[in-house]
């Protein structure tokens, strides 16, 4: 049965042990430095905001469309011309096919944002 050595003892270098306290320490200072509490906000009271002025309640927008019915027309229209284009049938032939490869493309890119 081997014994583990002590730091600072033979077989245990001083250094290892001076790396651990010091990853120790640094540890315990990053924990506290990101703690949540602000003792220093709290000795030193702020001026009172101005309280904003009470806006009248809104009425809540209603979308005209579904999201659904968004994403159809939009996204799964366009996608179709793309996917259909690797077709032999559906081949872009001409200036007009690649014309309109090019505006659904467009059109799949505009839906994202």
């Amino acid at each position: 049965m081997v014994a583990t050595p002590l730091p600072g003892h033979l077989g245990f270098p001083r250094h290892r042990a001076w790396r651990a306290a010091t990853l120790a320490a640094a540890a315990v200072l990053v924990i506290t430095g990101c703690s949540s509490t602000r003792e220093d906000a709290s000795a030193t009271p702020a001026a009172p905001a101005a309280a904003p002025a009470a806006a009248p309640a809104a009425a809540p927008v209603m979308p005209r469309q579904s999201i659904n019915a968004l994403m159809v027309r939009m996204v799964d229209n366009a996608g179709h011309v793309l996917w259909d284009a690797e077709k032999p049938e559906f081949n872009p032939k001409n200036e007009a096919d690649w014309t309109e490869i090019q505006d659904h493309a467009t059109q799949l890119s505009a839906a994202a944002t």
